[in-house]
C-alpha cells in the first residue's frame, strides 16, 4: 500500500510504466506460484521415489529374510524329531536341498537390504547391530548345516546329540535376530509413514501459500488496475473538457477558454501542458487580432471622416492581417 501510494501520489509515474509495473507484478506472482508448486511437487516426488526405491524394498527384503529364517528354523527342528530307528537319509537330503534354496533367497534379500543407503546416524547404528546379529545367526547355521551333511552320510547318536546342543545355542541367537528384524521393519514402516505424512503436510502448506500469494497478487493487481483506470479516465475527462472549452472559445461560444487543470507528470500531464501552452498562445493571438481589427475599424472610420493622417496603431501576428495592414497603409 505504501508503494502504491508513492507510485500514484501526484501521478509521478508514466502510464506506460504503470502498465509495465502491473505486468511485472502479475508475472512475478505467477513465477512465485509456479516455484512454490514446483517445489511442492518435487518434494512429494522425491519422497515417493525414496519410499519406492528404498523403504518398500527394505520392508520386502526384511519380511522375506524373516520368513526364510522361520522356514530354516522349522527344518532345523524337524531333524530333532526324526525317527532314529530307521534311515532318514532321503529326508535329510530334502532338508539340505530346501536349506540351500532358503540360503539363496536370504543372500539375495540381505544384499538388497545392505545396498540401501543409511542417511542418519541412528539408521547406520541400527544397521550395524542387525549386521552383527545376522552374522552370528549365519555362523551358528554353518555348524548346523555341517552336522546335517554329516548325518546324511552317517546317522550317529553322538552327531544327533551334538546337533541338539547346537540347536539349543541357535534358538536364542535366532530369536535375537528375529527381534531385530521386527524392530527394523517397524522403524522402516514408521519412517515411511512419517515421510508420507510430512510430504502431505508440505503439500497442504504449499496449497495455503499458493492461495495466499494468489489472493495478495490479485488484490494488489485489482487495486493497481482500478487506480490506473481511474487516473486514465480522470485525466482523459480533464483533457476532453479543456479541448472542448478551447473549441467553444474558437467558435465564439465563450469569451475565455478553460485551462486544463492537470498537473501530473505522466503522458496526460505532458499532453495537458502542451495543450495549455497552445491555448494560451491562441488566446493571446485571438485577443491581439481582435484588437487589431477594432483598430482597423477605427482607422477606416477616421479616413471616411476625412482624416488623412490617421494611422493603424495595432499589430497582428496573423499573416493575412499583416498583409491587410500593409495594403491599407499603401
Amino acid at each position: 500500500l505504501v508503494l502504491l501510494n508513492l507510485l500514484y501520489k501526484d501521478n509521478i509515474m508514466l502510464v506506460k510504466n504503470r502498465l509495465r509495473l502491473l505486468s511485472m507484478l502479475l508475472i512475478a506472482g505467477l513465477i512465485i506460484i509456479g516455484l512454490v508448486a514446483f517445489n511442492s511437487a518435487k518434494t512429494w516426488s522425491d519422497d515417493m521415489q525414496n519410499i519406492g526405491d528404498e523403504r518398500i524394498p527394505a520392508l520386502l527384503s526384511l519380511s522375506n529374510i524373516n520368513a526364510e529364517r522361520m522356514a530354516i528354523r522349522a527344518q532345523t527342528l524337524e531333524v530333532l524329531i526324526l525317527d532314529k530307528t530307521k534311515s532318514n537319509k532321503e529326508r535329510l537330503q530334502e532338508i539340505e536341498k530346501q536349506r540351500a534354496n532358503s540360503w539363496k533367497t536370504i543372500d539375495e534379500n540381505w544384499k538388497t537390504f545392505q545396498n540401501i543407503p543409511r542417511k542418519t546416524e541412528a539408521g547406520k547404528k541400527a544397521a550395524e547391530t542387525l549386521q552383527k546379529a545376522y552374522q552370528d545367526w549365519r555362523d551358528i547355521y554353518v555348524t548346523l548345516d555341517g552336522l546335517i551333511h554329516k548325518l546324511i552320510n552317517e546317522e550317529k547318536d553322538d552327531l544327533f546329540k551334538e546337533y541338539e546342543n547346537s540347536v539349543n545355542k541357535m534358538i536364542p541367537i535366532s530369536n535375537n535376530f528375529g527381534k531385530l528384524l521386527t524392530e527394523q521393519k517397524e522403524r522402516t514402516f514408521n519412517f515411511s509413514l512419517n515421510m508420507i505424512s510430512q510430504s502431505a503436510e508440505k503439500s497442504k502448506n504449499s496449497v495455503v501459500q499458493i492461495s495466499i500469494i494468489f489472493i495478495i497478487v490479485s488484490i494488489i493487481g485489482v487495486i493497481f488496475t482500478i487506480l490506473t483506470i481511474n487516473i486514465i479516465t480522470q485525466s482523459l475527462d480533464k483533457v476532453k473538457n479543456g479541448v472542448l472549452s478551447f473549441f467553444a472559445f474558437l467558435n465564439h461560444e465563450t469569451s475565455k477558454p478553460s485551462i486544463i487543470d492537470l498537473n501530473s507528470k505522466d503522458e496526460f500531464g505532458q499532453i495537458a501542458s502542451i495543450i495549455n501552452e497552445n491555448i494560451y498562445k491562441s488566446e493571446t493571438n485571438i485577443k491581439k487580432d481582435t484588437e487589431f481589427l477594432k483598430d482597423i475599424e477605427r482607422f477606416v472610420g477616421e479616413l471616411s471622416n476625412g482624416n488623412m493622417l490617421a494611422k493603424i496603431e495595432k499589430d497582428s501576428d496573423t499573416a493575412n492581417l499583416k498583409e491587410l495592414k500593409l495594403l491599407l497603409i499603401k
